[in-house]
């Protein structure tokens, strides 16, 4: 990876991806694991592995979150480095922050104004962060 271009922003997203794929592979056994539950006649027996399946699935999910997080993380720590050596020379679309290169270049979730990485960064701050906030969650 280059120390003085765009380069440098750019990450593999190697790891991410085995690590989703890890992610979603638990959730397939989730699911396998529930329709065993409900194939077996037993309606007890599968209320039981649904609610510990949708609590593991969940948790699943908040972990995708938060990996996508820590790659998302990576590349703007990069960006605004980027910034800053670019800020002197260049006009830049950013003002090198977070919050401004979270929003810069990513599509928009519909009907929000937010991109998909602001969408992304938020989830994961709700699944790491959602038990210390207080509040109606309901509303």
């Amino acid at each position: 990876m280059k120390e003085n271009g765009w380069d440098l922003a750019v990450q593999d997203t190697t790891n991410l991806n085995r690590v989703l794929e890890a992610l979603s592979d638990a959730v397939r056994a989730c699911s396998a694991e529930l329709d065993d539950a409900t194939r077996s006649g037993n309606i007890d027996w599968a209320d039981t592995v649904t609610d510990d399946m949708c609590g593991i699935v969940e948790d699943l999910i908040g972990v995708a979150f938060v990996a996508c997080q820590t790659h998302i993380t990576a590349i703007l720590s990069h960006a605004m480095r980027l910034h800053k050596r670019a800020q002197s020379s260049n006009p830049n679309p950013t003002d090198g922050k977070k919050a401004s290169l979270l929003a810069f270049g990513s599509p928009v979730v519909s009907p929000s104004q937010f991109t998909r990485v602001q969408v992304i960064d938020a989830f994961a701050n709700f699944f790491k962060h959602h038990t210390e906030w207080r509040g109606n969650w309901q509303a």
